[in-house]
């Protein structure tokens, strides 16, 4: 093919391009009388060929060919038959008058060129349009329309047929199917755009198509009112199409989602799409929700016109899943958080810094006692009574679950040391006024707490949990239905025994120590190991031989020296036992000096625990104003004198000053008032 052919094709090519101005125009046309469409169609589309003709190239004298072939199969296979069977009549016609060796070939392949691209149309195209071999098959078109040009042109009389195909064959079939493919592959692009379009201007067509289709469907206005709803929508919400079109879709949310509507919805208009999710309230006040797909109509200036929404039900699936969040979440027999959502709750907690955080942790005392003798299920009912009872009193302050059998925690958030001993205070409150309650043949709830703080994201979570335990199981040793508490009061019985020291001299010390522990502001943890300490402080005399312990005279050295061993004996007793290894450094140090001349190390000052200080001066005060077998008891003036002059050399000046302050305001006196008066 010489280069003035070339140019010749490509002018016929770039004529073509006049069909897409008659897609446009044919859907201008639709919108008003669309049965004038194919007509008109079939007209413009012969002013192409027209065209196309009148731009004919010679491949030999008399022998003139262009792109109709192209042309008309194309018109065929995107058009349909009327404007097919316009041009092709027109075609043949125009060819016809022309006359010429080549009249007849070229008329058959017009009718051929014609009917392939109708063929196409019917048969082949729509059958591939599923699949990914439609544009082989338009390819294929178009090389059977070529190559039944080069067979017509063989029709031409005197050999010159044979001549023209050996010198245009190649070209042809190399560059014509090609041409047929990219020019059907633009066409048909531009008919789905302008179908597309239509359907989206049209807002009939719109609720036909979703009348038609069992597709959850609404359309929106540029304020959020509905458009649009498809039956699907009205059936699945109850409503009926007056109640709803025109309202604004917010009516129609529950309030948390309303009040986000607005900012959600203008996100949508400005990135013109939307893939969440959205929550309507039917008409008998159900909540159903559903995953919505949408996109924003806009016009040719970009303005918005409307939204396009679907929407899919989730609400079943939606119920399922929060049931099993639910279960996976919280515990099954008492409804409180499980203790994997707890760990995740104190992870979030950290993250978040809600710092000084604290948590308290609760055993139930003797619930195996109570399984073995009333049964499981009333085992069962003491738990579920003791986690109603937490959340209930600590729910509003913290996040209450059930970590194991027998043991609760709650988490406080921004919560310090102070404020969790008033939760713990309250939690015991709430027991006993519920024990106290009880109707007859009720098992009562008897939990032991115990809290432990976390200052900040430095700290671990551990420490603050063994705090809360050790405080926990130091409480246990005071209640009366917990095994701990069996264990305690043996030890206790064992000492009263060795030594002559009562019950009583116990109960006082743990009256006068806390008094002044809790003067001096220290937390519910301090004053329990207090109270421990008063009553433990001398269980290391539980070893010392019983006649050095109870010799009425005074003690040789060498006694002296066995009797003192009592504070190291009793810190390693305290150490091995998990009740009362709290107060074991305490026990070791209850007889050093505060100026140092004390033993087992002598300590001085502040290095001396300030628990043993405290007990340091209430023991005193009570040994000297009681009786002893080696001696009488001092009247109370004179011990307080004794405890005034020893400030600062024996006992810390602090504590002391704080006795001697509470003495001489009677806030004591319900105590004193049991000693000897002078």
């Amino acid at each position: 093919m010489r280069f003035d052919e070339l140019i010749g094709f490509f002018n016929n090519a770039l004529l073509m391009l006049g069909l897409f101005v008659i897609l446009e125009l044919g859907h201008s046309l639709q919108r008003r009388n669309h049965r004038l469409r194919p007509w008109l169609s079939g007209l413009l589309i012969s002013l192409v060929w027209l065209s196309v003709m009148s731009m004919s190239f010679e491949v030999l004298p008399g022998l003139l060919y262009n792109t109709r072939t192209i042309l008309l199969s194309v018109t065929g296979l995107v058009f349909g038959p009327i404007p097919t069977a316009i041009v092709a009549v027109a075609a043949a016609a125009y060819r016809a008058l022309q006359g010429g060796a080549a009249a007849f070939a070229a008329i058959l392949s017009i009718f051929f060129s014609a009917s392939c691209g109708l063929v196409w149309r019917a048969l082949v195209v729509p059958r591939a349009r599923q699949g990914r071999w439609i544009w082989f098959h338009v390819y294929a078109m178009g090389v059977a329309v070529h190559l039944g040009l080069l067979l017509f042109t063989l029709l031409v009389p005197d050999g010159v047929g044979q001549d023209v195909v050996r010198r245009i064959w190649l070209p042809v079939m190399l560059v014509y199917p090609a041409a047929t493919l990219l020019l059907s592959h633009l066409l048909i692009r531009q008919r789905a755009r302008i179908e597309s379009g239509r359907l989206l201007d049209n807002p009939d067509s719109l609720h036909a198509l979703f009348s038609d289709l069992p597709v959850v469907y609404q359309s929106l206005d540029a304020h959020g009112h509905l458009l649009d709803i498809s039956p699907e929508w009205l059936a699945l919400l109850g409503y009926t199409r007056e109640e709803v079109a025109g309202h604004w879709i917010g009516e129609f949310m529950p309030v948390e989602e309303r009040e986000k509507f607005p900012g959600r919805f203008e996100r949508f208009r400005e990135r013109g799409e939307v893939n969440g999710r959205i929550s309507l309230l039917a008409k008998d006040a159900s909540l159903r929700t559903f995953t919505v797909s949408g996109r924003v109509r806009r016009d040719a200036q970009g303005g918005f016109v409307r939204t396009f929404c679907v929407l899919h039900d989730i609400s079943r699936y939606e119920a399922s899943e929060r049931d099993l969040v639910y279960a996976a979440e919280h515990d099954a027999m008492t409804g409180l958080y499980s203790k994997s959502y707890y760990t995740a709750a104190s992870q979030a907690l950290v993250s978040r810094g809600d710092f000084p955080a604290s948590i308290l942790i609760g055993d139930i005392d003797g619930l195996k006692q109570i399984n073995d003798a009333h049964g499981y299920e009333r085992g069962d009912e003491i738990i579920r009574a003791a986690g109603r009872l937490l959340a209930e009193t600590l729910g509003d302050a913290g996040t209450v679950a059930r970590i194991g059998g027998d043991m609760f925690a709650v988490r406080f958030p921004r919560c310090a040391k102070r404020e969790a001993g008033a939760h713990l205070l309250r939690g015991e409150r709430a027991l006993e006024l519920h024990n106290a309650q009880l109707p007859e043949g009720a098992l009562p709830v008897h939990l032991s707490l115990g809290y432990g703080t976390q200052t900040g994201p430095a700290d671990s979570l551990e420490p603050a949990v063994r705090e809360a335990e050790t405080f926990m199981f130091q409480r246990k040793l005071f209640k009366d239905h917990s095994p701990q508490s069996a264990l305690m009061k043996s030890i206790l019985s064992t000492m009263n025994e060795k030594s002559f020291e009562t019950e009583a001299h116990a109960e006082r010390l743990v009256a006068i120590s806390t008094r002044i522990g809790r003067e001096m502001g220290l937390d519910s943890l301090e004053i329990d190991k207090l109270h421990l300490l008063s009553l433990t402080h001398d269980i290391g005399k539980i070893i010392i031989p019983d006649p050095i312990l109870n010799k009425p005279g005074r003690l040789t050295d060498e006694e002296w020296a066995v009797m003192r061993t009592h504070t190291e004996i009793g810190f390693r007793i305290a150490a091995a036992s998990p009740g009362l290894s709290v107060i074991a450094e305490a026990i070791l140090s209850h007889h050093e000096r505060w100026d140092g001349t004390g033993y087992p190390r002598s300590l001085a000052g502040e290095a001396i625990p300030l628990s043993s200080r405290i007990l340091a001066v209430a023991d005193a005060f009570d040994a000297m104003i009681t009786e002893r077998p080696y001696r009488k008891p001092m009247p109370v003036r004179d011990a307080l004198a004794e405890i005034e002059r020893c400030a600062g050399s024996q006992f810390d000046p602090a504590v002391a000053e704080v006795f001697l302050r509470m003495s001489g305001e009677e806030r004591l006196g319900d105590i004193l008032r049991a000693y000897p008066q002078a």
